[in-house]
């Protein structure tokens, strides 16, 4: 029984590990690109596809 109860205790602070306690108090930040050649080097880098959206005002 004894080691059932380590082997839980060892899980849990395991599972707790993965949690990043030190990013909970910085909101996420959007770093806006100021052309097109510098927001495509960065998906390049980060190996993420392009969206373009186009929105109608009014």
């Amino acid at each position: 029984m004894k080691r059932w109860s380590c082997l839980a205790v060892a899980g849990v602070l395991l599972a707790l590990m993965g949690i990043p306690l030190w990013a909970a108090d910085k909101p996420p930040v959007v770093n806006w690109r100021t052309s097109w050649e510098e927001g495509l080097k960065e998906a390049q880098m980060r190996n993420v596809p392009i969206f373009i959206t186009f929105h109608k005002d009014g």
